[in-house]
């Protein structure tokens, strides 16, 4: 397994394995699944983020103060 970022609908981005088609605490929907949020800790519905999409802000709590 390899860490993927991850948002949750409220904006917030965190490092979580992510394996297609399986999850064990998760509700997998389609390429969407209600989880915990860890950056945000609260029940969310989550999805892969595209890096390429993220704020500067979301890109700092990613990959630390200096990204």
């Amino acid at each position: 397994m390899t860490e993927t970022p991850i948002t949750c609908g409220k904006g917030h981005v965190f490092w979580a394995n992510w394996t297609p088609g399986a999850s064990v605490t998760s509700i997998r929907l389609g390429p969407r699944r209600i989880g915990w949020c860890k950056a945000g800790r609260h029940v969310a519905v989550l999805r892969h983020a595209d890096e390429r999409k993220l704020t500067p802000q979301q890109r700092a709590e990613l990959y630390g103060s200096d990204a």
